[in-house]
């Protein structure tokens, strides 16, 4: 995609990570919560980019994504299909105890 997150076009990287004004852009609670001032805000910002993710967590997500299942441990599993009141994720095929 891109090398760098402000090197993407549509991206609201270089708003929140160096101040620039873009009008469509209001700022999350989220992000407020970042810092006391714009200034360490946007710092906070850069620093949440500063990792990548690791091959395998990359293939995780992507998986997840590509089959529509939610991507957790066991409890947020359970969690998720006890607010939605149905099962999620990954079943086994097959007649039950076949």
């Amino acid at each position: 995609m891109v090398n760098a997150p402000e090197d993407y076009p549509w991206s609201s990287y270089r708003h929140h990570a160096w101040g620039e004004i873009r009008p469509l852009i209001e700022d999350h609670e989220l992000y407020i919560q970042l810092g006391n001032n714009p200034m360490a805000r946007q710092y906070a910002y850069r620093e949440l980019f500063k990792t990548q993710l690791e091959e395998h967590n990359i293939h995780d997500i992507s998986h997840a994504s590509h089959y529509n299942y939610p991507l957790g441990n066991n409890r947020f599993k359970e969690k998720i299909e006890a607010t939605l009141q149905r099962r999620v994720g990954y079943a086994k095929r097959g007649r039950p105890g076949g």
